[in-house]
């Protein structure tokens, strides 16, 4: 995707060529949280060279993270594709970019030949449509956006979690369309940073907004809250203004459903939110969910770790205006000190004398959830909001919150509270 929308940051440059009279154009395009906004480096590019942008990119809605390795060498993209005629330097809080006019035109031909391999290259990764907004339907989960019905002026928008098994919908999603609903579902790959599936949702929520869609509430399960957060509380998008303005669809009601608003200890331990593992055992009967723990834990990603500079930076920002949250969390037993060090033991073993596995953080995380409450994933106090007082605490672990694992006549606890918040919504 971040190709993609460099190739289409280079289809516009050939403007540049014929503006102002000047050879080298310099300026500055300062950054968000470490974060460039391409539509700023365009809108900045014209600007600079007198030429007016106008709403050309509108929905552009893509970010890079300037602050990793990575997301330099995406902008060194422009030094490459552009040799001596485009060149970038990064500062703390900005970037600065050079444009030698002169250089860029003798080389036209050549850039847009580069550019154009780009391009193809984007359109067969643009083929992948697991990613992005999608129609849920009786008869398909997942049907294209384009077979949402003309005039439609609200939907709601369910967006999963981290490591969603693709299921974690099928008990709430009927129970929306039941209740009259048109429900269209986000999906984002699951391990990048949650700032990039931001980027991602901001760009679809454009999309449903040039499709006629006035208003997109949201329903999101654990992870898929802090994007929904982020979606409306940074500035290069919502900007806190839940209406959405011009370019997106007013958030009337955000439902966060077992969302780590301060982070998870147990994100330390990836392997334990994987689905098959949890289905595995419960259905052979071999322990509850805490065990699939000893058959080994994945690395957590940073940003849902408590105090993690994303979270730290996502909790600074006040709520937005215009968007009524509301917080759903699971209550289960308190896991015990025996369970922990059973657990503990187990890992132990497994590793060997001569293998480490890191067990002082794996045993830090366990030893955070003795005697205390939450869904087994997310504590009381880590759902929690301040300012927040819609918060409804029910009896349910994290995916049990929203979905049946195994075949039951049980309506998951979190489908009543949602339904009732958005009828209650305008």
């Amino acid at each position: 995707m971040a190709r993609f929308l460099i190739s289409t940051v280079l289809l516009t440059l050939g403007p540049l060529a014929a503006g102002p009279p000047a050879d080298i154009l310099t300026f500055r395009i300062p950054t968000e949280d470490g974060r460039l906004q391409l539509r700023e480096v365009l809108e900045s590019m014209y600007r600079a060279a007198g030429v007016a942008p106008g709403d050309r990119f509108e929905d552009l809605g893509w970010s890079i993270d300037v602050s990793t390795t990575l997301g330099r060498l995406q902008m060194k993209v422009f030094d490459r594709i552009a040799p001596d005629a485009i060149t970038t330097r990064f500062e703390p809080d900005g970037v600065i970019v050079r444009i030698d006019r002169e250089a860029l035109a003798s080389q036209v031909e050549a850039v847009f030949d580069r550019m154009q391999q780009w391009v193809d290259e984007a359109r067969a990764v643009a083929g992948d449509a697991r990613f992005g907004i999608t129609v849920v339907t009786r008869d398909d989960p997942r049907a294209p956006l384009e077979v949402l019905p003309a005039g439609v002026g609200r939907v709601v928008v369910i967006v999963h979690g981290l490591d969603d098994p693709g299921w974690m919908w099928r008990d709430m999603a009927p129970a929306l369309l039941d209740a009259g609903h048109v429900v269209v579902r986000f999906e984002y790959p699951n391990d990048q940073a949650v700032a990039d599936s931001t980027d991602l949702m901001a760009m679809e929520f454009a999309s449903l907004r040039a499709r006629g869609v006035r208003q997109a509430d949201i329903v999101a399960h654990s992870m898929g809250g802090l994007v929904a957060r982020d979606l409306l509380t940074r500035k290069a998008y919502y900007h806190g203004d839940g209406t959405g303005g011009d370019r997106f669809p007013a958030v009337g009601r955000l439902v966060m459903i077992g969302t780590p608003n301060h982070g998870a200890p147990m994100a330390r331990l990836r392997g334990v939110a994987e689905a098959s593992e949890l289905i595995s055992r419960w259905i052979s009967g071999r322990g509850g969910w805490l065990d699939a723990l000893a058959d080994g834990a994945g690395e957590a990603g940073r940003d849902l770790l408590p105090r993690s500079e994303f979270l730290r930076r996502l909790n600074d920002r006040p709520h937005p205006e215009g968007t009524a949250y509301t917080i759903v969390a699971g209550r289960v037993s308190p896991v015990s000190r025996e369970e922990v060090q059973r657990i503990l033991d187990r890992l132990q073993r497994l590793a060997g004398d001569g293998a480490p596995v890191g067990l002082t953080g794996v045993s830090r995380a366990l030893q955070a959830m003795v005697n205390g409450l939450g869904d087994g994933l997310v504590s009381i106090n880590s759902a929690r909001l301040e300012g927040v007082t819609d918060m409804v605490m029910v009896e349910a672990d994290h995916m049990g919150l929203i979905v049946n694992v195994l075949p039951s006549d049980r309506r998951p606890p979190a489908i009543a509270i949602v339904l009732d918040r958005l009828a209650a919504t305008q």
